[in-house]
């Protein structure tokens, strides 16, 4: 069974960080829309928790918006498209 998706927008005064990206077509139906009406033009920091398409379908509409760093919980799958900059979940941060 798949699940049903997820994305979480934090913001701050000075920061945002997105954690997942919920599925392809959430994200370029729905978070990417807003997060520019939000006028969010760079991300601090894209947290990708595990690869599954709920969680990270929309990776690569995300992916497009600037962002200050990337960390994944499964780094393996999204090494050599040149964009993982850190990683969690393998004592490396």
């Amino acid at each position: 069974m798949q699940g049903q998706g997820l994305s979480v927008s934090v913001q701050t005064a000075n920061h945002h960080l997105l954690f997942d990206t919920g599925t392809a077509s959430a994200a370029q139906t729905g978070i990417v829309p807003s997060l520019n009406a939000a006028g969010v033009r760079r991300l601090d920091k894209l947290v990708l928790s595990h690869h599954d398409s709920d969680h990270d379908g929309g990776f690569q509409a995300v992916g497009k918006i600037p962002n200050g760093g990337i960390y994944a919980g499964q780094p393996e799958f999204y090494e050599g498209r040149g964009i993982v900059r850190n990683s969690v979940g393998n004592g490396t941060a």
